[in-house]
């Protein structure tokens, strides 16, 4: 148990002079305490690496991937506009929907959208956004595809089925738009946070003008066939147009995600890519405690062998020294160790806080690892980086390692081995 002692026994933080009392803690709480400390370490570093980073080809790509979301909801809302009417053609008394059936296939997906945004907003504060972010896109996904294939029937009309098919995909819609918000704000920089989250939203204009140049596209597709049919009440080829136009962008939410997987370290994966069979192997990092990160080992038959040992490629990732790394040595030969250097450091109220090696450590590694070449990277990115190339350079020729380090300049290919 924790005890807490005030100077007067009040219950107010302040005495009857009204100075402020003080409180001592004892016991476990002390280790609560620390724990607490490091946590809000930690929160400070990842705040304060994001926020002193210089925009780069990462933060476009954030942009990307953030506005691909906003982009796909956007279509999926808009486009319904457009197949609306397609809608009345085939199923509609005298070539159009009634006011009900085109409002209800127009509204339902802006109430589901409500109803997603508030339960997978809390969703995410609860669970977390890395379980959550991915289930908003499977609901988008096969309720997508099942208005493609929703048919008429007695007992069940099609324009009703649309609706409620319509609403579960604005529940998915309705949980990609904090989500999707969430990776544009959260690994933004300062500087150019306000640009950025413009650029992301601004994907939703060019969701909705997709939308009408598809249909436009699918309409002179099928004239021919439109043309053909014997009377309006019979235009069979609007029926196949209002299904593609809606699942067009269901297709493309499948793109990014099949064979993405997460590594632990020391965990072994196998790829083929480009014909040719890879092995991948995760190794550790600490980069931020607390904080996910690996490097990886790349292997494949075509490296050969030395001394028994299969030839690698070792890209170490953002970490600083840990001799676990070490262990690489008794597995693999290393040909080419790329190492992420640069000294990164940020300053905390207890004091700076190391993230990525500095050149002595890196060459102390690679001398370790025994590898054949060190390709220096990842060192003149950010602006909390302490160690830039000439610094990286005097630090390996003291380690007695600058024969042996290959230097990249971006754009530019090279051969290494």
């Amino acid at each position: 148990m924790a005890d807490f002692h005030e100077s007067n026994g009040s219950e107010s933080p302040f005495g009857a002079n009204g100075h402020k009392t003080r409180a001592s803690v004892s016991g476990p709480t002390s280790a609560g305490v620390m724990d607490a400390l490091a946590l809000d370490a930690r929160r400070r570093a990842a705040l304060a690496e994001i926020d002193e980073a210089r925009f780069s080809w990462f933060h476009a790509k954030v942009c990307l991937v953030a506005g691909i979301g906003f982009f796909t909801d956007a279509y999926d809302i808009f486009a319904i506009s457009i197949a609306s009417i397609m809608l009345g053609y085939v199923y509609g008394k005298d070539q159009a929907l009634s006011k009900h059936q085109d409002l209800g296939v127009k509204v339902a997906t802006p109430v589901g959208t409500l109803v997603g945004q508030v339960v997978f907003g809390w969703l995410a504060d609860i669970v977390g956004r890395k379980k959550m972010y991915g289930v908003e896109l499977l609901i988008m996904v096969v309720s997508t595809f099942a208005q493609a294939l929703v048919g008429n029937a007695a007992a069940v009309d099609i324009i009703a089925v649309l609706i409620v098919w319509r609403f579960i995909m604005g529940v998915g819609i309705g949980g990609d738009y904090p989500l999707s918000a969430i990776i544009s704000s959260e690994f933004a920089p300062k500087k150019t946070r306000g640009r950025m989250m413009t650029a992301v939203f601004a994907s939703q204009g060019w969701g909705n003008f997709t939308a009408s140049l598809v249909a436009f596209i699918i309409t002179a597709a099928y004239r021919d066939s439109i043309l053909a049919e014997p009377a309006l009440d019979q235009l069979n080829s609007v029926d196949f147009m209002w299904r593609v136009l809606t699942t067009v962008d269901g297709a493309n939410k499948l793109q990014p995600r099949p064979g993405v997987r997460g590594l632990k370290p020391w965990e072994t994966v196998e790829l083929n890519a480009g014909g040719k069979q890879f092995k991948v192997t995760a190794t550790p990092c600490e980069h931020l405690p607390g904080g996910e990160c690996i490097g990886f080992i790349l292997e494949a038959k075509e490296f050969g062998t030395t001394d028994g040992l299969p030839n690698v490629i070792y890209f170490s990732g953002d970490t600083i020294y840990i001799d676990e790394l070490v262990q690489i040595q008794d597995k693999y030969h290393v040909v080419v160790a790329i190492l992420n250097l640069g000294a990164a450091t940020v300053d905390l109220p207890n004091g700076p806080l190391q993230l990525t090696m500095d050149g002595k450590q890196g060459a102390r590694l690679f001398r370790e690892l025994k590898a054949d070449v060190l390709v220096p990277m990842h060192y003149e990115s950010w602006n909390h980086f302490k160690q830039g190339g000439e610094e990286l350079a005097k630090a390996f020729k003291e380690e007695g390692v600058d024969d042996r380090v290959s230097w990249l300049t971006p754009g530019v290919s090279k051969k290494i081995i």
